[in-house]
């Protein structure tokens, strides 16, 4: 990116997520970077970041990351809902659903972004996301 934006971290992040929706996971991965780069701490950009490498098949990497969510404990409202998009990435969607349940549990204030989430998409047709919507009244 260049020009107007480009130090401008947060252009990078969405940026990152607009590639990833297209299927360009990889240009993704360094638009994620390269916000990363600029502000090490965005929290928003190495979720993203993990959650893509997950789709280019990274194992290790949001491996890595789902530790730190957990040793992260109650740090940050949204660990469970970020847990389960990473093992949404992953294509483990039982794991993916217990986190949904503990984030549902413990009142995760970004649990109803699920519906508006597109990472999320490999979990619309099953039984449990249907139920979790209802549960969050967002079925509207």
């Amino acid at each position: 990116m260049q020009g107007m934006f480009s130090d401008y971290p947060p252009a990078y992040w969405l940026l990152g997520l607009a590639l990833e929706q297209q299927g360009r996971a990889k240009e993704a991965a360094a638009e994620y970077q390269m916000c990363l780069k600029l502000t090490p701490s965005d929290r928003r950009a190495r979720l993203a970041l993990a959650h893509v490498n997950g789709r280019l098949g990274v194992r290790q990497e949001v491996l890595r990351t789902i530790e730190d969510y957990k040793r992260a404990g109650g740090q940050g409202s949204n660990a469970a809902y970020s847990i389960a998009l990473l093992h949404t990435s992953l294509g483990e969607i039982d794991m993916a659903f217990a986190w949904l349940d503990r984030a549902y549990a413990g009142r995760d204030s970004s649990l109803p972004y699920i519906v508006l989430d597109p990472r999320f998409d490999p979990l619309r047709t099953d039984e449990r996301y249907v139920g979790l919507v209802r549960k969050l009244k967002l079925d509207r």
